[in-house]
């Protein structure tokens, strides 16, 4: 029995850490260099739209989310495009 719960814990455990993080800083208080960049682009066939979805961490992919400060932005035809936030308090 005791090692059944030990399993359940330690499962438990490392499925939380596995976790992203919904922390949210700021990418001016990092290195430049250690910034984890995530970009994710979908289109179907016909559609006249395509979702395009960027993240940026500190950390690693699961790392804490970053919001970009100035000068840092992403834009798209000249167009800054302004960050977006989920439920979850995350910023994408």
């Amino acid at each position: 029995m005791q090692i059944k719960q030990f399993l359940t814990v330690t499962g438990i455990l490392a499925g939380m850490g596995a976790c992203t993080s919904n922390e949210i800083g700021n990418s001016k208080d990092v290195a430049q260099e250690s910034i984890y960049q995530q970009y994710s682009i979908s289109y179907a066939e016909g559609d006249e739209k395509a979702a395009i979805h960027a993240q940026f961490r500190f950390g690693g992919k699961n790392g804490t989310t970053l919001l970009l400060n100035d000068p840092s932005n992403i834009s798209f035809d000249g167009t800054t495009i302004k960050v977006d936030s989920s439920d979850l308090g995350v910023a994408f």
